[in-house]
């Protein structure tokens, strides 16, 4: 793309808005597809958009750079909360929650698949909250894509530049099948150790 990214948005958003403003039918079909997929929450569709959220390759890496520098001073406190009662007390843990905390999982990364929540406005950025319940959003990426294909003037979009999709979602496979011989590992060790 020679065009600088924001003028192609603004012309594209231009077109959408044009074309499919008064399309009750493209809409319809649209959130026929997100409830056949399971991205209907509440009666409300997870997508209510016209076009994906297109960003430069560039901005994506330092979002993933700061993202990874988050992820990895969360992991070095936790590691030093383990290591000392006065810190692990300011976590503010259940008697039960502090007994999980040090059960060793088998595996040194204290989280494999979370996601810090972000909200992008031009260059700037900002972290919103950490979620470690993912991959449940991981896995909405790909059905997300399947109904913004569907628009007519988004398919000829992509089709006409060149551009990059994150897939996070072939990622957590690789995750679980790294964790599982550790935890199941760890489960019969500690079998063993009862018996």
């Amino acid at each position: 793309m020679t065009q600088d990214l924001d003028t192609i948005i603004e012309k594209l958003n231009g077109e959408l808005v044009s074309a499919y403003k008064n399309d009750t039918a493209l809409f319809k079909k649209m959130t026929a597809i997100q409830r056949n997929s399971g991205l209907i929450y509440d009666e409300r569709p997870t997508c209510p958009f016209l076009r994906p959220h297109l960003i430069s390759r560039k901005s994506y890496n330092e979002i993933a750079r700061a993202a990874e520098t988050i992820a990895e001073a969360a992991e070095r406190l936790t590691y030093a909360a383990l290591e000392d009662p006065q810190l692990l007390d300011r976590f503010d843990l259940s008697d039960d929650e502090a007994r999980l905390v040090r059960i060793d999982p088998g595996y040194r990364n204290i989280c494999n698949s979370s996601r810090l929540d972000t909200f992008i406005n031009g260059s700037e950025f900002k972290f919103l909250e950490y979620n470690a319940e993912t991959p449940a959003g991981v896995g909405d990426q790909p059905e997300l894509e399947n109904v913004l294909e569907v628009i007519p003037l988004i398919k000829a979009f992509l089709g006409s530049h060149r551009h990059w999709r994150p897939q996070p979602q072939k990622k957590t496979p690789q995750v679980i099948v790294y964790l599982i011989p550790r935890i199941w590992r760890k489960k019969t060790e500690a079998e063993h150790c009862d018996n």
